[in-house]
């Protein structure tokens, strides 16, 4: 009988992702983003687990976005509602070790699913003998806080309650840095090379949270831009590279994403078969683009927030 192969956290992601796509609704656009938080680290998720969990959250219909391990809850005296389902996060380990103790080192990690090597091409050319770093790329189960039992939930409650950044803070910082906002046109855009986003008057729009998650999306493009992170997808626009293109856009996506939860206003989306099958397709076909386009979504956002906090601290002043 055939050795089953064993699935990468790449394609465990992938495959969650592709469903949630395919059930109607990137999980970029599920209504309510919240910041989530780990309750015993008392610390924010990054990246993709963000999005990971508000999905889960929604569909779950939980009310916080603190979330604990099994180990955790147990740490803290509590349990776990009988029933109670698990979600995923995920998190890089950087491992020191000798080529030949990479398969004792999987085997170690008796929780774990084959991991992904990404520079096991390259090493291989390089002396077995020689210490090797390189990444696990795991994944663990946490519940929600709604499901744990026998703990003083009180104690958590402000970790879901974190400071909300005003979306005009947003707007002034990004205006601080240099960026120009035009309020004109009739489709909402980054232009690059004048560094301005065009965007329609707010009373073009159907509410106020879908204008700023339009105004959120160019903004996550403008970081992109080369006076700022310099993301290719901004800096080299004019290559005609289409997956480059469609690179950027989801990290634009993610990024508006992660702004709505930074103030706090819920994403209104309307369902397009052709908006879901575009990026059903495309994610099929470049598994990394997910995890790499959150992860440089977060730093988008970072970017922005910093501009966003010292224009409301200069208003302070």
């Amino acid at each position: 009988m055939a050795k089953k192969t064993k699935k990468s956290v790449y394609d465990i992601i992938t495959e969650k992702i592709i469903e949630q796509i395919e059930s109607g609704t990137p999980p970029w656009k599920a209504g309510w983003m919240r910041k989530h938080f780990n309750g015993f680290a008392k610390r924010e998720y990054q990246g993709l687990n963000q999005l990971l969990l508000s999905w889960d959250m929604q569909v779950m219909e939980y009310t916080s976005s603190v979330w604990f391990s099994f180990k955790q809850v147990q740490q803290l005296g509590g349990s776990i509602k009988k029933g109670a389902k698990s979600s995923m996060v995920i998190f890089n380990k950087k491992i020191t070790a000798q080529n030949n103790d990479k398969d004792e080192e999987k085997e170690d990690k008796k929780d774990d699913i084959e991991v992904f090597d990404e520079s096991e091409q390259e090493k291989d050319k390089q002396e077995d003998k020689k210490p090797k770093t390189f990444f696990l790329m795991r994944y663990y189960r946490v519940f929600n806080l709604d499901d744990v039992e026998g703990i003083d939930k009180s104690k958590y409650v402000n970790l879901a309650n974190s400071k909300q950044e005003k979306p005009e803070n947003i707007v002034k910082g990004m205006q601080n840095d240099g960026l120009n906002i035009q309020y004109t046109g009739v489709q909402p855009c980054y232009i690059p090379s004048w560094d301005t986003v065009q965007i329609p008057d707010i009373g073009n729009f159907e509410s106020t949270d879908s204008y700023y998650s339009s105004l959120f999306h160019e903004i996550a493009h403008s970081t992109g831009h080369e006076s700022r992170l310099k993301r290719a997808g901004v800096s080299n626009i004019d290559t005609g590279d289409k997956h480059q293109y469609s690179y950027e856009e989801l990290v634009a996506e993610i990024g508006a994403a992660f702004l709505m939860a930074e103030t706090g206003m819920r994403i209104n989306y309307e369902n397009s078969s052709a908006y879901v099958k575009g990026w059903s397709k495309f994610i099929k076909e470049n598994k990394k683009a997910i995890f790499q386009a959150s992860a440089e979504a977060r730093k988008a956002v970072q970017y922005v927030v910093e501009k966003a906090e010292r224009a409301s601290n200069s208003k302070v002043a």
